[in-house]
């Protein structure tokens, strides 16, 4: 048996706005194929029997929620932070109970998402391994890629595994547990959502990587080049779950889902237009404005998207140069028009900008504000978190934190640490409260 885990998140805000495991469970279904049984426990499943009562499940709309939490002692690189750090996820006493009453496993996978929560994964390796002291413990995800060196030296994993590479990490499992059988594994399976009994929401893609090479993003680092999913089997895999789990709400995890859209996205919603069914699709990962022509929106509108964010970053010209350049005014306000003449309302759509990133000033962001509320929509401030290996990322810790180079603490990723910064907090709260009030006027 393979115990996968997908560990508690420490933090100062987390929320449910449609997470899921989908690397660990997309690994569920490799190693299922390959005849191996398969164990999930995920600490973030808000309908975990132990936790399920204990607050709105719905409370965000849409499947979304909050995450049994408690507060807990904030690191020392957090101490200057005015903000309750708290471990998200279920109970340690519901997750030792589970450990002690299952077999040894033979393999143990622990997947992490940002950087900065890679305390949960440590503290979930202590426990693993005081109850399975001979299980292999092997570290993925986001965190080991990103921070190879720190994951290697203080995770206590038994192996971690620093590539995006599914066949790369089946690999290594087949290298520990081989099988007779042993057929190859996939580079991108349908996530096995079997392994919940209940589900309020799931996850899907269509593709992986991005056509961009942004300063400030991970994407470039994660995925080496843009990959895709079998469209019959991720309509599949929504149709499955619509008609026999009851689940209505989906979130598009790509990175890139409007890239392409005639060979993969527009396929897939003309499956879901003439299956009849009536899911609720969700993009919270910004849209490219560049693509989004009024036959796709329209698409969207049909097929039932009631969340669409665009990526915006900045309107200051000066400052899009900075950013990438992947979006100009003209593409901007077309994908805006596009939207509204489909019929999406304005409580449905939103435009992220990036806020604290070198180089951009204050200023512009509260152009790029007015800008948008201008064109009728509303805005949303995303805090730049500094990523180890991004060009804008190693720009500010090499010149904010001491020995970047050396051991550096991923701790230091967080955005919320470089929120309060003294230097920036009441620019970026001035920022925050016009988007607010301009976003209010818009709902009028």
């Amino acid at each position: 048996m393979i115990l996968l885990i997908n560990p508690p998140a420490y933090d100062f805000k987390a929320f449910d706005t449609w997470l899921s495991p989908y690397g660990l469970l997309s690994m569920a279904s490799a190693l299922k194929k390959k005849g191996h049984e398969i164990k999930l426990f995920d600490f973030l499943d808000r309908l975990h029997p132990g936790i399920k009562n204990s607050f709105i499940l719905n409370s965000m709309g849409f499947g979304r929620g909050k995450f049994y939490q408690e507060e807990i002692d904030r690191p020392e690189i957090y101490k200057n932070v005015p903000r309750k750090y708290k471990k998200y996820g279920l109970p340690w006493e519901i997750f030792e109970r589970e450990l002690h009453s299952m077999p040894q496993p033979e393999a143990v996978l622990i997947t992490t998402l940002f950087t900065y929560w890679y305390p949960g994964a440590l503290k979930t390796i202590e426990k693993v391994r005081a109850a399975f002291p001979k299980s292999k413990i092997l570290l993925g995800g986001i965190y080991p890629l990103l921070c190879r060196d720190h994951a290697i030296k203080h995770s206590g994993a038994d192996i971690v595994v620093s590539e995006r590479s599914l066949k790369k990490a089946v690999s290594v499992i087949d290298e520990i547990l081989p099988r007779a059988e042993n057929p190859p594994a996939s580079d991108f399976p349908i996530p096995d959502y079997s392994l919940y009994d209940e589900q309020t929401h799931a996850a899907v893609m269509l593709s992986a990587g991005c056509p961009f090479a942004c300063s400030y993003c991970a994407t470039p680092l994660i995925e080496k080049k843009m990959r895709w999913a079998d469209t019959d089997e991720v309509f599949g895999l929504v149709s499955h779950l619509y008609k026999e789990k009851g689940v209505l709400d989906f979130a598009f995890y790509d990175d890139a889902l409007l890239y392409r859209t005639e060979e993969h996205l527009l396929p897939f919603l003309d499956k879901i237009l003439r299956s009849g069914i009536k899911p609720r699709f969700h993009a919270p990962n910004a849209l490219h404005c560049r693509y989004l022509t009024e036959e796709i929106a329209g698409y969207l509108y049909r097929t039932g998207f009631q969340t669409i964010r665009l990526g915006l970053e900045s309107a200051d010209p000066k400052m899009k140069e900075i950013l990438g350049g992947k979006v100009d005014e003209d593409e901007f306000a077309a994908a805006v028009n596009s939207l509204k003449k489909a019929g999406f309302t304005t409580g449905q759509t939103g435009v992220y900008l990036l806020a604290g990133i070198p180089g951009v000033s204050f200023s512009s962001i509260e152009h790029s504000i007015r800008t948008v509320h201008k064109a009728g929509i509303k805005s949303f401030i995303a805090q730049f978190s500094p990523i180890p290996g991004t060009a804008a990322g190693d720009e500010l810790l090499k010149e904010k934190i001491p020995g970047y180079s050396e051991d550096f603490d991923p701790l230091y990723t967080n955005n919320t640490y470089w929120w309060y910064k003294p230097e920036i907090y009441n620019e970026l709260e001035n920022l925050r409260l016009l988007s607010l009030r301009l976003n209010a006027e818009l709902e009028k």
